[in-house]
């Protein structure tokens, strides 16, 4: 909707199937809570839209539990459950974060919420006068939803479509436009630990990625379990990793065996070299470093962090602490 190059036509018709899929979305969730079931883990990657069909389709669906038995109540995208307060039930859980999946919709960031607890009332009264009216009235549904779900004030009887047929927004202020102490991002970071050390006896199990390239994302330091063994191998230190970790290995040899793995830093050999230096792997006993290596000498890169050149420089310089710069005579 923000491409210049749009006709008007076709926003238009982008602006009609935002507030469609919303409906469709909103309807879905007052029937699952209706039924008493919650869904837990809301994202943007979790539902799927048919311009054909005009129909919204929830494609991950192992997190929908019973309220009264919901097993699952811990996990969540954290990018939709930013300070989420602690106390809430599940169903004003499953609001909160539609209301910051709403948000995201529109203004296609959400992270700056962390910092910023005025975040999205600044961003609103800085957008409204090029906001359409059908992204206004989400706007709205996400406030309202917002404000309703922090204090535990939506149940299973809700009907969240409501909100969608409020007055039209007109403007929201807020005068505490504090900025986010240290001690709340201490507090933040210390509630994302508390779950991992909760589940620590089973950590493998619990770690959970994001799928965005298959089985590879298990073996990435953004999305994945590797990363997320780093961190906690730095921040939980009376735990002991060394099972994970060799798991993790094991992983790495069996993708890298059937060619899933790119040569790049997230998703790639260049990353997991970086895990198993980190992870104290001798030079010699580095299998990721060995393949990248091999790899490198043969096959083509570009020159992107990720995928190509950058990110592998990147990579071999941390683990030789040198400032050295990649070349076909020095590989």
């Amino acid at each position: 909707m923000l491409n210049k190059n749009q006709s008007k036509n076709k926003k238009l018709d982008l602006d009609n199937d935002l507030i469609n899929i919303w409906r469709q979305i909103l309807t879905f969730i007052t029937r699952l809570h209706s039924s008493g079931y919650v869904l837990n883990d809301i994202s943007d990657d979790n539902f799927i839209y048919n311009r054909q069909t005009k129909e919204i389709a929830l494609v991950d669906v192992e997190t929908i539990q019973p309220q009264k038995k919901n097993c699952y109540s811990e996990i969540a995208t954290n990018n939709f459950c930013i300070r989420m307060p602690l106390n809430l039930d599940d169903y004003n859980k499953d609001c909160y974060k539609l209301s910051l999946l709403m948000f995201y919709t529109v203004f296609n960031k959400v992270n700056d919420f962390i910092f910023d607890k005025n975040f999205f009332i600044k961003r609103f009264n800085l957008l409204k006068e090029k906001l359409t009216t059908n992204q206004k009235i989400i706007l709205s549904s996400a406030f309202t939803l917002y404000s309703l779900s922090k204090s535990n004030r939506l149940n299973n009887t809700s009907n969240l479509c409501d909100t969608l047929d409020l007055k039209k927004l007109s403007k929201y202020d807020n005068n505490e436009l504090n900025a986010v102490s240290i001690k709340e991002l201490i507090d933040l970071k210390d509630n994302l630990l508390t779950q991992y050390t909760i589940h620590s006896s089973n950590l493998v199990d619990y770690l959970k990625c994001t799928p965005y390239v298959g089985e590879a994302t298990t073996c990435s330091l953004i999305y994945g379990k590797l990363g997320a063994i780093l961190a906690l191998k730095n921040e939980l230190k009376d735990i002991d990793m060394t099972a994970t970790i060799h798991k993790a290995k094991s992983a790495i040899i069996e993708l890298e065996s059937k060619k899933q793995l790119n040569l790049g830093l997230f998703f790639g050999l260049a990353g997991t070299t970086l895990f198993e230096f980190y992870t104290n792997t001798t030079f010699e006993q580095n299998y990721s470093l060995i393949k990248l290596l091999e790899r490198i000498k043969n096959e083509p890169q570009n020159n992107t962090l990720c995928n190509g050149y950058a990110g592998i420089t990147l990579a071999l310089q941390l683990i030789s602490n040198k400032k050295v710069i990649l070349t076909s005579q020095n590989i």
